[in-house]
């Protein structure tokens, strides 16, 4: 749907219960699948309060985990070949400057991606992306808000599958959510203030301490929505005017009338009977960039939900393991101790099933004891191999397990070629590129909004002649549009496989030049070096610049030429040396010595 946002719909509490209950009713095809999916892969996680009394969505209770083993390693599996924070992962590409010969603005660019990554590295977003890409295995979309904190730069709130709701601008891109929770008065009352709350809700609150209930026992719905803001003011000072609005306010309560006026809750506009203060919208925030990051596993261009994701397509097998453990269980349980029969005059209670027991018949009543059913005939061994195990299997193709895990589950006690690794690091690659690349405008999301907050930071030090937090930049980046490239594994790997042609006509050239030195002139070697180690992700301080390059050369070539003007001065002292030793006689002697 379209995250166009009406004037009118964030200028009251009943324009915003409309909006979100609209908002909301457009994951309603999609919810009943995430519900199923969150049930029997990560029950716990998801929280989905449309859906009552559903049986078919609640799993019985889990038997066999593989899922959500599964769901952990590709997890972490993402995370570590796209954004681990045991490397850098990103840099500053300039599309329309060259800085190869430019110190300060390479400079200024690595300093400014150090310090995006160290502000990554204190905050929670490693952990929280952990969180996201779970949930984007396990129901196909995930959502975080990316908030700017004091202490660590930033902040991520991961919000819970099935308590939101998503709408995308024209270009596919996730600018409005809305969400419902739960807040204790306590919680509201440290938050927002009491003052924030509804004289309605005042009242309850006085009503419920009057009673002497137990601190943080009593609970009420808070709605929260980040939308465009249809009154932005550019260069505002002041969050309600920014680019994205924030509010929170009170849900509709059951002893509302649904012809309650509601007040405007700014710009001086009042409802009849109520004074603005009670109007029962909480906060009023705001965001100069877009905090919403959303990543999707794979996704229909007109659909803002995701549309495929493993746990989706794994489904079946991961009810149908539940069964077969649970029949197997059974199984196993009726062969440990079986339903017996025997004579009606014996008594049940009386029959012992407990190993090496003895059970006493009277003689002449009946036939004697046997198994009803007993569990010999089946081969549980078969049932779990061609069965479980197949079905295991599959939930781990599905989630990525095999090519995440693919060098530590290499048994052999030699270790990889460099040629068997190349190779495992362009299956993967291949295998890993169609997550990347839907999860590249989740992390450019993340990178340009973490870029504008730190230079925000940056320009408050500049103001008061500090170049603390970041040095001043250069001219040559005035204007320039500068975006992130990823060095992470898998963009690596991805590029890497560019990098075969290139040896195998190095090789080639290299056997060529063995007959003829002069085919090495085709060869650009010194853009073929830089460029392989930038494909490579080689961090640019390696590297001289080309003015660098010139100077360490020039150096070379007058050391060499001092080398050479010495050699040809020993060589001619020499000469004179012999020459002025020749014998007398000797005609070359005679013609020095006539001269």
């Amino acid at each position: 749907m379209s995250s166009e946002v009406d004037r009118d719909i964030a200028a009251s509490r009943k324009a915003l219960n409309k909006y979100h209950d609209h908002v909301m009713a457009q994951r309603g095809p999609i919810e009943k699948k995430q519900r199923q999916c969150m049930a029997y892969v990560r029950p716990g996680r998801g929280r989905f309060s449309s859906i009552k009394n559903d049986d078919d969505y609640e799993a019985p209770g889990l038997i066999n985990t593989t899922a959500t083993l599964a769901s952990d390693i590709c997890a972490s599996g993402l995370v570590d070949n796209m954004a681990s924070p045991q490397r850098v992962w990103f840099e500053y590409d300039p599309y329309d400057v060259d800085i190869e010969d430019d110190l300060a603005a390479s400079d200024f660019l690595m300093a400014l991606r150090d310090l995006v990554l160290r502000g990554f590295a204190m905050s929670n977003f490693y952990g929280r992306l952990h969180q996201m890409f779970a949930d984007e295995a396990d129901s196909g979309t995930t959502l975080a808000i990316m908030y700017e904190s004091e202490q660590t730069l930033f902040r991520f709130v991961v919000i819970t599958p099935g308590t939101y709701g998503i709408a995308m601008d024209s270009e596919g891109t996730v600018d409005t959510m809305v969400r419902e929770f739960k807040m204790s008065y306590d919680s509201i009352a440290e938050r927002f203030g009491i003052d924030s709350l509804s004289e309605n809700t005042r009242k309850k609150l006085a009503a419920s301490q009057a009673q002497g209930r137990p601190k943080g026992s009593s609970e009420i719905v808070i709605r929260h929505a980040i939308m465009p803001n249809p009154d932005y003011v550019e260069d505002s000072p002041f969050p309600q005017n920014w680019a994205w609005r924030e509010v929170y306010w009170e849900a509709p309560s059951k002893g509302e009338s649904k012809k309650t006026e509601w007040p405007d809750y700014g710009f001086g506009g009042k409802g009849k009977g109520m004074q603005p203060e009670d109007d029962g919208i909480m906060e009023i925030g705001g965001f100069r960039e877009n905090p919403l990051i959303c990543g999707r596993w794979s996704r229909r261009d007109d659909d803002v939900w995701a549309t495929s994701w493993p746990a989706l397509s794994c489904i079946y097998d991961v009810k149908g393991m539940q069964e077969m453990e649970a029949d197997m269980a059974l199984a196993i349980e009726k062969g440990a101790d079986p339903p017996m029969q025997g004579p009606a005059t014996l008594d049940a209670r009386e029959v012992s099933s407990r190993p090496g027991e003895f059970t006493a018949v009277p003689e002449g009543e009946g036939a004697p004891l046997k198994e009803l059913h007993g569990t010999s005939h089946l081969n549980l061994d078969g049932v779990a191999n061609y069965g479980i195990a197949r079905a295991e299997e599959r939930v781990r193709q599905h989630y990525k397990v095999n090519f995440f895990l693919m060098l530590t589950g290499d048994a052999r006690n030699s270790p990889p070629t460099a040629e068997e690794v190349r190779g495992r690091d362009r299956e993967r690659a291949t295998v890993l590129s169609p997550i990347l690349e839907a999860n590249e405008h989740l992390f450019r999301q993340i990178i340009n909004r973490a870029t504008a907050i730190v230079m925000r930071r940056a320009e408050l030090d500049w103001i008061q002649g500090s170049e603390q937090v970041l040095p001043f930049p250069p001219e040559s980046l005035s204007g320039a549009e500068v975006r992130p490239r990823y060095i992470s594994e898998v963009a690596v790997a991805q590029r890497l496989t560019s990098l075969v042609e290139v040896e195998r006509w190095l090789e080639m050239g290299r056997a060529l030049a063995e007959l003829d030195q002069s085919v090495l002139d085709n060869a650009d070697l010194d853009f073929t070096f830089r460029n392989y180690g930038k494909t490579l992700g080689v961090d640019p301080e390696h590297m001289n610049t080309g003015d660098q390059v010139a100077a360490v050369r020039e150096q070379r070539a007058q050391m060499q030429a001092e080398r050479e003007a010495r050699a040809a001065a020993m060589e001619a002292s020499q000469v004179m040396q012999t020459l002025s030793q020749a014998q007398p006689g000797n005609a070359l002697g005679e013609v020095v010595g006539d001269g």
